[in-house]
């Protein structure tokens, strides 16, 4: 008779393999703080909405064996803040929310997007999650995101915590919608295309131990209008910041001992490139054509 019973269980288990999922709002303000240090973002099922705020549907797929909850399709949502959930209740039992490669689409999330602490990487990767809202304002990361890869995140204002240790190529390639970043310290390398076409981006504010910034990380931000370095980066790649046509001046410090081809391309006659008076004759690793393709002012400081 128990066996019996068992059976009708898991058969009623393997029956809820695919559910609907409510995306609950939150009225947190923006802050850093958490969501997630309660047990309000655990939706149960079978029961009520969290504070009854119903925004759209994501469809979840649940493994009753490891007790996770994939994320496979949603609708659009409206709403200001949105807080992906961190568990799912399905009689009783939690399964914890996973990202497996989906994205998170929509025009209409204004406020703030919370990524649970259940995620580990955001991006163009089967474990991750991408988040495509260009009218929110920004996102809160977890503690657990370590590495950020393709395509990751499109909002307006991106704050990178120390946390995260790895951004990859093309981290925020053709993410129109970001007009600010700041990148905390400990990222050492911005990567090929990183912010390829972000013609959105006005400002960003590296880290201050910055070692390098790779080729076309900054091609065609054509509003990018202020920029600093650190005062430890060696090197800047071909094409680093072609079509930067927005940057009235930048300067180049004497720690920077590698240059490569046509970093500056396509600039003007009304932007200046500033380098130590004493750069004046080549540095030995410096391209031979490392302005080539551009017109803009070089003075000597």
């Amino acid at each position: 008779m128990k066996l019996k019973q068992i059976s009708k269980w898991m058969l009623c288990i393997l029956l809820l393999s695919v559910l609907s999922l409510s995306v609950v709002l939150s009225s947190c303000s923006k802050t850093d703080s958490s969501p997630y240090e309660n047990d309000r973002t655990k939706y149960n099922l079978s029961g009520t909405n969290w504070q009854g705020h119903i925004t759209g549907q994501v469809t979840i797929k649940v493994d009753e064996i490891g007790h996770f909850a994939t994320i496979v399709s949603s609708t659009s949502y409206t709403a200001h803040d949105l807080i992906i959930p961190q568990y799912v209740y399905v009689d009783g039992i939690a399964y914890t929310m996973s990202a497996n490669g989906f994205t998170l689409n929509s025009e209409y999330v204004t406020g703030t997007i919370y990524v649970p602490p259940s995620f580990i990487y955001v991006g163009g990767k089967n474990d991750a999650i991408a988040i495509n809202c260009p009218n929110a304002e920004t996102v809160i990361f977890p503690a657990t995101v370590t590495e950020l890869f393709s395509h990751s995140i499109n909002v307006k204002y991106i704050k990178i915590p120390k946390t995260i240790t790895y951004i990859g190529s093309e981290a925020f390639k053709d993410c129109t919608a970001i007009n600010e970043i700041v990148i905390s310290d400990g990222i050492t390398n911005i990567n090929d295309k990183t912010f390829y076409n972000c013609i959105g981006l006005t400002k960003i504010t590296l880290p201050y131990d910055l070692l390098s910034i790779s080729e076309y990380a900054f091609w065609g931000c054509e509003n990018l209008a202020t920029i600093e370095f650190g005062k430890y980066i060696r090197k800047i790649d071909n094409h680093a910041f072609g079509l930067c046509t927005s940057l009235p001046i930048i300067f180049i410090g004497e720690s920077v001992t590698e240059m490569g081809e046509s970093v500056f391309a396509s600039w003007t006659e009304l932007q200046t490139i500033k380098l130590p008076w004493y750069y004046k004759q080549k540095p030995a690793k410096w391209n031979d054509l490392w302005s080539a393709n551009s017109i803009a002012k070089i003075e000597y400081r």
